[in-house]
């Protein structure tokens, strides 16, 4: 399903738009979804980042709100240098979350 967005943007966006759009041979349209497609992924990342890195999400629900596997987002965090922070009600919730019962 999707849906109509209307939005204004300044000269030069729509210039980089229409140049990338030509570059890749797809239409404007097309390109827009790309652009914004790629935009909202890193600012899942950006904002799942944020929220682990204040402590406000296990490491599992920020790779889980970033939309990447577990090891990629650690990957993420590393290259961030945050800390990993990891202790063992986050291990238990994440085997709840993986197996369906909690560890022991």
């Amino acid at each position: 399903m999707s849906i109509n967005i209307v939005a204004r943007v300044p000269e030069e966006v729509n210039a980089d738009i229409e140049f990338f759009a030509k570059e890749e041979q797809v239409d404007k349209s097309t390109e827009i979804r790309r652009l914004l497609a790629q935009a909202t992924h890193e600012k899942s990342i950006e904002y799942a980042l944020l929220k682990y890195r204040n402590r406000e999400v296990t490491l599992w629900k920020a790779a889980k709100i970033a939309r990447v596997p577990l090891s990629k987002f650690m990957h993420l965090a590393a290259q961030q240098k945050i800390p990993l922070q990891y202790d063992r009600e986050d291990l238990e919730e994440d085997f709840a979350a993986v197996f369906g019962k909690r560890g022991k």
